[in-house]
C-alpha cells in the first residue's frame, strides 16, 4: 500500500512517500506531483524514509520528475534515501542529478540557516 503526504514550507515542498512504489500505484505520485508543481515552488523534496520498495516503472517516473525539475529551474531533492534503496538509486546514477539530504539539511536550507 501507497501512503502520500505533502508539506508546503515557504517556497519549498516536501513529498513523503511510506510504502511501496509501483506501476499500480505510480498515477497517484504522478497526480500530486502535478498539483505540487503547478504551484512553483522552488525546490521538491520527496522523504523517502519510509520507503519500502520502488520498481523499474517508478525509477523510470523519477527520470522524468528530473528532466522536469531541470527545465523549470526548480531544485529536486531526496531525504532520508537509505539502504536499497540508496543502493538502487546510486546503480542508476540518480544520485548524480538530485541533492541526496538528511531532514534536518534540507529543513535548514530553506529556513534560510545554511548556504545548501
Amino acid at each position: 500500500m501507497l501512503h502520500l503526504l505533502s508539506e508546503n514550507i515557504d517556497d519549498a515542498v516536501i513529498i513523503y512517500i511510506r510504502g511501496s512504489l509501483t506501476s499500480r500505484n505510480i498515477s497517484r505520485v504522478i497526480s500530486l506531483w502535478n498539483t505540487v508543481t503547478r504551484s512553483h515552488p522552488s525546490k521538491i523534496a520527496f522523504n523517502l524514509k519510509e520507503l519500502e520498495s520502488i520498481d523499474s516503472t517508478a525509477i523510470g517516473t523519477i527520470v522524468k520528475f528530473i528532466n522536469d525539475t531541470a527545465e523549470r529551474g526548480v531544485r529536486l531533492v531526496f531525504l532520508e534515501l537509505e539502504g536499497s534503496i540508496r543502493q538502487l538509486f546510486e546503480a542508476a546514477r540518480l544520485d548524480k542529478y538530485v541533492d541526496l539530504m538528511k531532514s534536518e539539511e534540507f529543513r535548514a536550507a530553506i529556513s534560510g540557516k545554511d548556504n545548501t
